[in-house]
């Protein structure tokens, strides 16, 4: 079981990169190379208490992350604004649950003593 008090969510941007997809399309990728396609994630962490005897500091393990807002050029993503047709949002969204998304939010816990 989690201990509650020991997680922490923090929001974190993340840009979606033609480099992190592999394979795709000539057309998709020369589609993203020309916007900019911005993730909005939330991950969670979880403090591995460390061993104060052996020196061991605590530190902050990610346990999940979820997508908060998808964004193109600037604009959100959401119910009210329209998805361009050409825009190849399961591929964004199956984007954000590579190993390269879990190397940046692992690379990017909260603050210690946020």
């Amino acid at each position: 079981m989690l201990d509650t008090k020991k997680i922490r969510k923090r929001e974190i941007q993340y840009d979606i990169n033609v480099d992190q997809l592999p394979g795709i399309p000539e057309v998709i990728a020369e589609y993203l190379m020309s916007h900019a396609v911005t993730v909005l994630l939330e991950g969670r962490y979880q403090v591995d208490g460390g061993n104060p005897d052996a020196g061991d500091q605590p530190a902050w393990r990610l346990l999940d992350w979820k997508i908060l807002t998808v964004s193109l050029d600037g604009q959100v993503l959401d119910h009210d604004e329209r998805v361009p047709s050409d825009f190849p949002m399961a591929l964004v969204i199956n984007s954000t649950f590579s190993r390269h998304t879990r190397e940046y939010l692992e690379a990017r816990p909260p603050e210690m003593y946020e």
